[in-house]
């Protein structure tokens, strides 16, 4: 059995929730440091095995002909230009319907390890409103490093290689918009 690591408190009861206006990526933050971008991290004890990457939540849209587009990115910016893109979906999905809430649910898969530097993505898949889709534009990390300020023993004191954070890109800027995370794990 794996072990579930999980974005601190982030559950349906306490959501990380972002929206707005606003067209470029909006990054879940932190809940306790809303400052900071909610992140996961794939640790040293983690190299060389296939790591899943689970989200899930729900979505507001609004505005005329709204998309959205989700995005995993490797950093721990709100900022999302001072992340580097992971993985995105590679065409907006386009909704029908303006004011209403979806379900959506998204899995990336990532395999990667010191000896080489590179973690890449496996696969990934986007479920929202009865719609999946398996079209993203994925980017391998390189030059990662498992090494950290203190000396990992690889268990119980783990060294860190990748920091990832979330965000979605609503295509249409409205005032509407909001997206709640209530599912942030690696697995």
């Amino acid at each position: 059995m794996s072990d579930i690591f999980s974005s601190a408190g982030v559950n349906y009861a306490n959501p990380s929730t972002i929206g707005g206006t606003g067209s470029g990526v909006k990054i879940f933050p932190a809940l306790i440091l809303t400052t900071t971008a909610a992140i996961l991290q794939i640790l040293e004890q983690q190299q060389g095995q296939i790591v899943t990457l689970n989200a899930a939540g729900n979505v507001h849209l609004h505005g005329t002909s709204p998309t959205l587009i989700p995005t995993l990115q490797s950093g721990s910016s709100l900022t999302s230009t001072n992340n580097t893109t992971v993985s995105a979906l590679t065409s907006a999905q386009l909704f029908a319907s303006t004011g209403a809430t979806y379900p959506w649910a998204l899995t990336v898969k990532l395999q990667g390890d010191n000896s080489s530097g590179i973690v890449q993505v496996i696969s990934a898949s986007w479920s929202c409103n009865g719609t999946t889709s398996t079209t993203f534009t994925n980017t391998s990390l390189t030059g990662v490093t498992f090494s950290g300020t203190s000396a990992g023993d690889g268990f119980s004191n783990p060294e860190k290689g990748v920091t990832l954070c979330l965000g979605l890109n609503f295509g249409v800027s409205d005032s509407a918009n909001a997206a709640n995370l209530y599912q942030f794990e690696l697995v």
